[in-house]
């Protein structure tokens, strides 16, 4: 192709103004998202700061709710569930005897003897790392006084369930 003096190539004077406009339409749209980025950027790290979160210490991991183990529908029969509740308890050396609860949603509730609450729920399961107290004023009997009518909550304790 020869070019010669006179002869016009390239886009006309008003296409080029177009093309400037939108460009400098887009670098305004640009602009206003940086802006809207800068601001929400703002804001997440103004409420990790309300977590005890900042920018030298990585955020806390919390596990992903379907990596926990879940409630089978009937607990009170799976054994392989509840060794696994109950691998993450504290092994019992003495004192206070601690639970893990579990109410009809799923709920899980850390228990210690001697504050037990009762959810008045109509079905809760509760894993024990020690046996139930024994004696004339036993544990079974307490939980029985504090029940709700009509309520169940069954009980494993290491090497039975009730």
């Amino acid at each position: 192709m020869r070019i010669s003096r006179g002869q016009q190539t390239g886009s006309s004077t008003a296409e080029l103004a177009e093309a400037v406009a939108l460009f400098q339409h887009a670098r305004e749209l640009v602009d206003d998202v940086l802006a809207l980025s800068e601001s929400t950027r703002g804001h997440v790290v103004g409420y990790l700061a309300t977590l005890g979160v900042s920018g030298e210490q990585p955020p806390p991991s919390l596990p992903h709710p379907s990596t926990l183990d879940r409630v089978p529908t009937d607990a009170a029969g799976d054994h392989r569930w509840v060794e696994r509740v109950r691998s993450r308890l504290p092994d019992y050396t003495g004192g206070q005897t601690t639970g893990l609860v579990y109410d009809q949603d799923g709920t899980e509730l850390t228990e210690t003897s001697g504050r037990e609450e009762v959810s008045g729920r109509a079905r809760d399961l509760i894993v024990l790392n020690n046996r139930m107290c024994p004696g004339e004023r036993n544990c079974e009997a307490a939980v029985t006084a504090i029940l709700p009518q009509g309520a169940t909550l069954v009980v494993w304790q290491p090497g039975q369930w009730y």
